[in-house]
């Protein structure tokens, strides 16, 4: 308990006995205010990077609908295989190459996918 008050070391031992006991009993852990201000800093941005990837995830899984519905337009039904490789395209930026390209070619194959 030193960063607040030195206690004697009878009384020092056994402050720390009953925080022991008190967190094996109950269950609790004992945190430092440090630790809670780190804990929940750390879940914060945990929330904010989960949205991030988040948000990155579904802009891609639209990016994928839409080059399929392009395909598809274009091309006719797709088969499955071609719909598993789109869906398996994560960057964004391949996914708008390859909707940029649809205009330019005359066969499936020639998307590259």
């Amino acid at each position: 308990m030193g960063w607040v008050l030195d206690l004697p070391e009878d009384l020092d031992d056994r402050f720390w006995n009953e925080v022991r006991v008190e967190e094996e009993t109950e269950a609790m852990r004992y945190m430092t205010r440090l630790e809670e201000r780190a804990e929940d800093r750390g879940k914060s941005l945990g929330v904010e990077e989960g949205k991030a990837l988040g948000l990155l995830m579904g802009e891609a899984r639209g990016m994928q609908r839409s080059l399929q519905f392009l395909l598809d337009g274009k091309f006719g039904p797709v088969s499955g295989e071609v719909r598993q490789r789109v869906e398996a395209i994560a960057d964004t930026d391949r996914l708008s190459e390859l909707m940029g390209r649809i205009l330019d070619v005359t066969s499936i194959e020639e998307m590259g996918i």
